[in-house]
């Protein structure tokens, strides 16, 4: 249940939490509970919901009950599968949205299912960036945006079938990914470095 902090009309969550009178004292269960919740409050971390404070009242004779006061969330990892699990229809989904279609997809060359990586990558970045890594208006604007970050990709790695010459594009230099993503820790970057690759089927 919800409630409001009184002193600074803060929206907050309510957990009650009922606990049996017992010989032992409070059960080692709920002692360990609030302990690892209030050692992930000092994560500090935007993704991890803080508990406020833990007050306690007596029910009746044989229990008494803990309340447990979070930083409030309108909803729920479980809300959030469930509208990604609505909105997945077939008649809804594209060959790789344009934004997150890695160069060999575009070019219509021979790619292999390690394209996936490639997305996997773009939305990666999305999650720290907040906006798309790459927003093409059109196939050719999205190559030249993703070649301006990774670089254009050498003639010999260039696909013989491609639909566009690499002639057509400028030489574009590498762009560190600490300088695209700046908010990315090293293992994160590590990560991206491998997956935002031009033609994975060649290089793995």
């Amino acid at each position: 249940m919800k409630g409001i902090h009184v002193s600074s009309q803060r929206l907050v969550a309510l957990k009650k939490v009922r606990v049996k009178f017992s010989e032992e004292g409070v059960p080692q269960t709920v002692i360990r509970e609030i302990a690892l919740l209030k050692e992930l409050e000092r994560l500090d971390h935007d993704n991890v919901i803080r508990l406020y404070d833990v007050c306690h009242g007596i029910s009746n004779e044989r229990e008494f009950y803990i309340n447990l006061i979070f930083e409030y969330c309108p909803y729920d990892l479980s809300v959030v599968i469930e509208n990604i699990h609505y909105r997945l229809k077939p008649q809804g989904l594209e060959v790789i949205t344009l934004w997150y279609r890695p160069p060999e997809v575009i070019l219509q060359s021979g790619y292999h299912t390690s394209v996936d990586i490639f997305s996997l990558g773009c939305i990666f970045a999305e999650l720290y960036l907040q906006t798309p890594l790459f927003k093409g208006a059109s196939e050719k604007d999205q190559l030249q945006k993703i070649f301006q970050i990774i670089g254009l990709p050498p003639l010999y790695e260039w696909p013989h079938d491609a639909l566009i010459s690499r002639n057509t594009f400028p030489h574009y230099p590498k762009v560190p990914f600490s300088r695209v993503v700046p908010k990315m820790c090293g293992l994160a970057l590590n990560l991206l470095e491998v997956s935002i690759v031009c033609f994975h089927k060649s290089k793995n």
